[in-house]
Formats: structure tokens, sequence, C-alpha cells
């Protein structure tokens, strides 16, 4: 392999996804730069016989630039992106520039080749041939009568158990390349083009991280809550990557600024206040259905609006009812003095804005009653309110017709869940209206709470995000900027500002 300049892959060229531990064994330096140490270990496996089947083969240990240079001949790729030979990695500004630059890398690709060497197939499938190993997952995911499906499971679900889906810098990767081949031990994977993972397939290895991988490749950019969701799960070598990976996914509506001597807070809340004032939906997040395990939150204790003590929606959410978020979101981006220094503490205003007071109520149902009704988007709903009601049903009334199936939810009588990351007697429900993609039936609302103050204190009155409010009523009473006015009267609904911390 040699190094040569991009004018010279006048055909186009595919670039590579990997995490870096997978190269070699990672050195940190004096400068606090890393260098992997490769000592020739990685496994070359090829076959002995040229109609033999895949486990008819052979081992050999090389350097992992063999193993790509292997990759590539392979699958006749004539020209390859890969960082560690395409960034200079000794020259500082050019390698910030690179950075800076990564989601036109991925995006201008033809396809990524994702290296999953946790990814094989047991040797056990004797039926599966050496050239099924490249297989569909458009056509698979679509055909529960496929005879290798259970082939396929094995291989999703060791992408999700990968390093690879682990990783920021992969995410940015994974979402900003237009197709990606996953190779792995003894298979490949081929995403031909972005796929809907729709309701009528099932899978009986665990769903939700495999969901969230298919979430990757349903749209060519997705909203702010769908890559927080997966991000604050994912580790990174560097703190600063948190920001800087994440800000490539979003470079059509924020600036990636890559600068390594400024504290990692900081860099990750300046992210966080670009990305809000020009995505709401980083406010749709909740309680989480499953375990989640928020990697971001052991480390720094960021605002409640980042929703970084929750777990983000899943599913895509598109504000309806808002054409200029500018004139109601605001990040007041302060400093607070510690004694470790100054530190940001950055809050989020939000002015002149529709709101509901609402009293949270225990459900009646158990979880798993409950999603028979409706898509849960990975979230656990923790209650339910009957202020957007007019009938107004008691918890008994609730109970029986949801048992009987007799709620029409229309205008009158929506079907109305929390899903709330705290406890409180009182919460506001904003009058920020997200459709989400299972259908536009459902609206999301952001909801927040008040924070209790001394009696004696004369400041400003806080709140904190604490979930969300999810709305569902039949379908044609919802037009596409549908509000909470649609839901309850006019003199119901107040109007105020909020400072969130």
């Amino acid at each position: 392999m040699q190094r040569v300049p991009g004018t010279d892959a006048t055909d186009g060229y595919c670039t590579l996804s990997y995490s870096w531990n997978y190269s070699g064994d990672l050195i940190k330096g004096e400068d606090d730069e890393y260098e992997c140490i490769d000592y020739g270990k990685h496994k070359l496996i090829f076959k002995t016989k040229e109609d033999g089947s895949f486990f008819d083969h052979e081992i050999k240990e090389v350097k992992f630039e063999q193993l790509l240079q292997q990759l590539c001949k392979d699958f006749n790729i004539e020209y390859i992106w890969y960082d560690k030979m395409c960034i200079d990695q000794n020259d500082k500004v050019a390698k910030h520039t690179e950075i800076e630059n990564m989601h036109q890398i991925y995006r201008s690709a033809a396809y990524s080749v994702a290296m999953i060497p946790e990814m094989s197939i047991p040797e056990s499938v004797e039926s599966v041939s050496w050239t099924s190993g490249i297989m569909n997952i458009s056509r698979v995911v679509n055909n529960e009568k496929f005879h290798e499906r259970e082939v396929i499971e094995k291989c999703l679900d060791d992408i999700c158990q990968s390093q690879w889906f682990k990783r920021m810098w992969t995410l940015e990767e994974a979402i900003m390349s237009n197709h990606i081949v996953f190779v792995g031990r003894n298979a490949h994977l081929w995403n031909a083009s972005r796929i809907f993972f729709g309701a009528g397939f099932f899978l009986s290895v665990p769903m939700e991280h495999i969901e969230d991988l298919f979430e990757l490749f349903t749209n060519s950019t997705p909203s702010a809550n769908v890559a927080l969701r997966q991000a604050h799960a994912r580790v990174t070598t560097k703190e600063h990557d948190r920001a800087y990976a994440l800000a490539n996914v979003f470079a059509d509506i924020i600036e990636v600024k890559v600068n390594y001597d400024i504290p990692a807070l900081s860099a990750i809340s300046d992210f966080y206040s670009d990305l809000i004032e020009n995505d709401l939906s980083v406010l749709c997040f909740g309680k989480s259905r499953h375990d989640y395990n928020s990697t971001l939150r052991e480390y720094y204790d960021l605002p409640s609006w980042t929703g970084i003590h929750g777990c983000h929606l899943r599913s895509d959410a598109k504000l309806v009812n808002i054409d200029n978020i500018e004139k109601h979101i605001l990040v007041d981006r302060r400093e607070e003095d510690t004694i470790e220094g100054k530190i940001p503490n950055h809050r989020l205003q939000i002015n002149n804005c529709n709101y509901v007071s609402v009293a949270p109520r225990q459900f009646p149902l158990a979880e798993e009653i409950m999603s028979r009704f409706i898509s849960d988007g990975g979230l656990e709903f923790t209650h339910y309110i009957t202020e957007l009601s007019s009938d107004k049903p008691d918890h008994e009334d609730m109970k029986r017709e949801m048992m009987d199936k007799t709620i029409a939810p229309g205008r009158k009588h929506p079907i109305t869940f929390l899903s709330l990351i705290e406890e409180c007697d009182e919460c506001l429900v904003l009058d920020f209206s997200f459709k989400w993609n299972d259908g536009s039936s459902t609206r999301i609302y952001p909801v927040i709470r008040k924070v209790e103050q001394n009696e004696e204190e004369e400041q400003e009155p806080t709140y904190r995000s604490i979930g969300v409010l999810l709305v569902r009523c039949r379908i044609y009473y919802l037009h596409d900027h549908s509000s909470l006015s649609d839901f309850i009267e006019d003199e119901d609904i107040q109007n105020g500002s909020f400072v969130i911390v």
C-alpha cells in the first residue's frame, strides 16, 4: 500500500471504519497523544481450496496494513481512505483540519468498510457456502423465510456487541457513510441501501441494540435525539472527541471547530449548546425501557436539558409547530468559578412558550400490557395524565377501557403517556410539538419541572428537563402544525419563559 493524492481516485474511493484498538496496542505518550504499536499479531484467514467452505482455511499472523491490503484485494478496492496513512499523525494542524472534514470524507466515499473481527459464523453451520457470506441486509431483514435467518441474527448481534459499535468515531462514520460492508472473521454483511426496520420483522436475539443499529441506516442525517441516544452510551480515547465526532454528524447546521487545548468539558458544553440552538429534539428523552449505560454521565454533570440523565427517543423526532426556533431558544453560556477554576454552566433559556401544567398519575397497567397499545421508541412510560382529555377518565375508567380496548383515541380522548426520569407532583408540558416516524398520529412534547428553592432566596425560578409527553390520537385529528391547542381549550393554555439548568 502506498499513499497517493486524493485526486488520483478519479473513479471514487472507499473508507475504512474500525476501532483503533483493532490495529494494535494504544500507548499514551507524555504529550497525551496516543501511539498505536502493531506487533504483527493480526490473524489473516484465507481459504485452502478455491471451492471449499468457510472452514477450509489457514491462519497467518500479519500486521494491520497487510490485513487491510488483503481486504482491498478481496473486495476489488483500488483506493481506500485509512486515517493512519491518510492523515499525517505528526502534523497537528493537518490532523485537526482532517478531523473537521471527516464528515465530507465519509459522505463522499462510495461505501465504507467496517471491520468487525467479533463477527463470525459458527462452524456448526455447514450449509453456508463461501459465496453466500456476502449477504444483503436489506433483503434479509424484510424476508422472514430467508433460510439463513439465524446466521444473520448471529452476525447482527455480533456487530452490536463489538468494539466498533461502542466507539464515538465509528458512530459518526456509520451515519455519514452512504453504504457499509461489515467484514467479519468469516462472514460479511452488505448494507446496500438505507433500510426500514418494520414492525413485522422479529428477531430471536435481543432487539434493543439491533434496532439502534438499524436506526443508523434509516436516515441520511438523523435528528439530534437519535444520534445522542447512541452517543451517550459510547466511549472514546480522547474526551474531546465526544464533541468533535458528533459535531461532524451535524456539520450542516453547526460549525466543526477542533481545539484539543481547551478543557474537554468546555468543548462538550459548547457542542450541546450549538446543537440545541439548531435542533430542539435534544429535549426528546425519557426513562429507558432497557438497561442503558450512559458513559457520558459517568464523567460529566451536564445540564438536565442535554438528556444525559435519561435516554433519548430512538426514532427521528421532527419539530412541526415552530418555524423559527431562534425566537424561542437561547443558551446562556455562563461559567462558574470553582476551586478547580472556571467551568461551564450553560443554561437553556426558553422564551414566549405556550405550556400546560399537568399532574402525573401512576399507571394502572403493567408495562408489558402498555406495549400493546403504543410504540415506545425505546422509552419506558412511567405515568399518564388526564388534563388533555375532555371527559377526564379516572384511574379505574382508564384501566377498564384500555383492557377492553374501548378507548377511541381522538381529539376529545387522546392517549397520553409520560416518560419521566424524576418523580414530581406537578410538571409543565411545553408546546414544542415533535412528530416521529411511527406515524403522524403521534406527537411528542418536552416536559420540565420547577426546581425547589429556599424561601429566602430571591433568584429567578429555574427548571429541569425531566422527560417527554407522548400524545396519540386518530390520524385525521392531527395536521402538520398540530400543537397542544388541538387537545385542550385555549383558556387552559398558559404562556411563559423558563430557564432550564
